[in-house]
């Protein structure tokens, strides 16, 4: 049995992938909380403290600058990256088996042509329109569900199944 699909990486998809990849990073989450938090409990200390002073009106104005500036920062340098990225415009033709897949750029201006086995494969998840297949913690193929030349999803996650440990696998059943 084998399975193709083709993806072409286009800005939309790509942003996506960048909008995935950074919900999985709960460490940075839990971060960005807790570096919110200490500036609150900063700003409620100093102002129980020392009451409505020039230091509580700096912080007041730190926290409404500085909570809701991150995730516009993080909006706009996800953007920048999509549209810095080499892949942007490229077009690839994935082919499954039960021991691995293979990659073939179809486009002229990003070549790539090789073969993947399933150990090597650090994560699969699966989303209502894709497959994001990471190789490692910060690359991953795109897979288009609307994109099968051969086979079908089922067959896909048939395969994905048999040959990449379960604890990889974050797919429907």
């Amino acid at each position: 049995m084998e399975a193709s699909v083709r993806t072409d990486y286009s800005y939309r998809k790509l942003l996506n992938l960048q909008y995935f990849h950074m919900r999985q990073k709960r460490g940075l989450w839990f971060f960005i909380f807790l570096c919110c938090g200490v500036i609150l409990w900063l700003f409620i200390s100093s102002l129980t403290e020392y009451g409505w002073n020039p230091e509580a009106y700096i912080e007041l104005a730190f926290l409404a600058v500085v909570i809701p500036a991150v995730p516009v920062v993080m909006h706009f340098s996800l953007r920048r990256a999509v549209r810095m990225s080499a892949r942007l415009g490229a077009s690839y033709n994935y082919t499954f088996s039960y021991d691995g897949f293979s990659i073939a750029s179809l486009s002229d201006h990003y070549k790539e042509n090789s073969h993947v086995k399933y150990k090597s494969v650090y994560k699969i998840y699966e989303t209502k329109d894709c497959f994001y297949i990471y190789i490692t913690k910060m690359q991953a193929y795109i897979l288009d569900k609307n994109g099968f030349t051969n086979g079908s999803c089922d067959d896909l996650r048939a395969m994905l199944r048999a040959g990449v440990r379960a604890s990889a696998l974050k797919i429907y059943d």
